[in-house]
């Protein structure tokens, strides 16, 4: 007897349906643990978020073939609440699953907010450290063609200083300004 319920499915359609299903399954439970993880501050509410968040996905991937099963079986009420239930954990799981997505972007948007700040900080102390070596070039320069030489050699002496600290500080700007510039682009809003 054929059983007309059976669809062919070739070997190649077949292990990518598993490896697509392995990866979200993988995704998703690591989207719930991580974001019933983020809910608990402590070490022992840690460990519950994580075995409820393994029980709430383990119980969806069981619920719903139980019922689908007990449809097949003419056992219609125990369908009814397995199907419901695996439901249920299935909106639970994209809750979570979106619940992490979204504090993800928001950690990202104020990482780069954070960034923002700090490159324009520094991006003023840069501005403002030329304006002082270029007063204080003047003054040297003024001291040293007078009568005030050793003046003006210990002022190109703090100029000299205040160069190599302008060039940490404009590196470290364009670490910061790569850094923002990566924060905004992957923030999705």
């Amino acid at each position: 007897m054929n059983d007309t319920s059976s669809i062919n499915i070739s070997s190649n359609f077949r292990f990518l349906l598993i490896l697509t299903f392995t990866l979200l399954t993988i995704i998703s439970v690591t989207y719930s643990v991580s974001f019933f993880w983020q809910m608990s501050t402590s070490n022992f509410g840690r460990i519950m978020a994580l075995l409820l968040a393994l029980s709430f996905e383990s119980m969806k991937y069981l619920a719903i073939p139980v019922g689908a099963k007990s449809f097949k079986n003419n056992q219609p009420f125990i369908g009814s609440l397995f199907t419901l239930v695996g439901g249920v954990l299935l909106l639970v799981s994209i809750t979570a699953s979106l619940g992490w997505l979204n504090h993800a972007a928001l950690s990202s948007k104020q990482k780069a907010k954070e960034s923002f700040v700090k490159y324009n900080t520094r991006s003023q102390m840069i501005n403002n450290l030329n304006k002082e070596i270029s007063v204080l070039t003047s003054d040297s320069l003024k001291d040293l063609s007078g009568v005030y030489r050793t003046r003006g050699k210990n002022t190109l002496n703090t100029v000299q200083s205040l160069r190599a600290e302008l060039l940490s500080l404009a590196k470290e700007t364009q670490l910061l300004r790569t850094e923002v510039c990566r924060l905004i682009y992957l923030a999705p809003y």
